[in-house]
């Protein structure tokens, strides 16, 4: 107003992420806030998605297998190789992933640097695309997309790898789930995930789940 001697006539909201939530939570509860918001790849159903963010690495603990970055690498090349071209375009994505049905064992036996992709790593690799699941098999959410880099929620590092949690989502289960700063998650259970997911809907999910559909009200 200062520079233009006038106020806005119109105000935008935009925000990616975190953001692009938040984003969404303004359309859906504060619908008279911005004329507009862009609200890119919102972090939508926070309660579930880092309730099973450390699903890829209690799979990995189960398996006792750890695999390394240029193992989820490779297997996410040959995924893409093989389902790219369904749409009918060779342009390095999956544009369908639910289409795509390539099985991981079948890169087995494939050399990737010095080791070998096993019947153990594909087995990995396909339960982190399956989703997680509880102690009687019930799915709990959505698994990793097919052809989506591992590296956010399935990063490794060092050698002999070593599971590296996403950052944000370990936050959570010490501070929010398990309440106790000092949690190790290399004792994470699927008895403990389940209810850690059930704790995290029940207490987070009115707050942070930003996943109401409709906007009938931001017009």
């Amino acid at each position: 107003q200062k520079f233009y001697g006038r106020a806005a006539r119109y105000s935008y909201f935009v925000g990616s992420s975190t953001g692009g939530r938040q984003g969404l939570t303004e359309a859906q509860r504060f619908p008279e806030d911005y004329d507009g918001i862009i609200a890119r790849c919102p972090a939508v159903n926070w309660q579930h998605l880092i309730a099973n963010s450390l699903w890829p690495h209690l799979v990995m603990l189960e398996a006792k297998n750890v695999l390394a970055k240029a193992k989820f690498d490779a297997v996410t090349a040959a995924v893409v190789a093989a389902c790219d071209g369904a749409d009918g375009v060779m342009d390095g994505v999956i544009d369908d992933p639910m289409q795509c049905t390539w099985d991981p064992k079948a890169f087995v036996g494939t050399k990737v640097g010095d080791e070998t992709f096993t019947a153990t790593d594909a087995d990995v690799v396909r339960k982190i695309w399956d989703g997680p699941r509880g102690r009687d098999g019930k799915s709990l959410w959505y698994g990793l997309t097919r052809g989506a880099s591992f590296s956010g929620l399935a990063a490794t590092e060092g050698n002999p790898p070593v599971g590296k949690p996403f950052g944000a989502g370990l936050d959570r289960f010490r501070f929010l789930l398990a309440q106790n700063p000092a949690w190790d998650w290399t004792t994470l259970t699927r008895d403990e995930l389940e209810l850690f997911v059930q704790q995290s809907v029940e207490m987070y999910g009115a707050v942070a789940g930003s996943d109401d559909p409709d906007l009938t009200r931001f017009r």
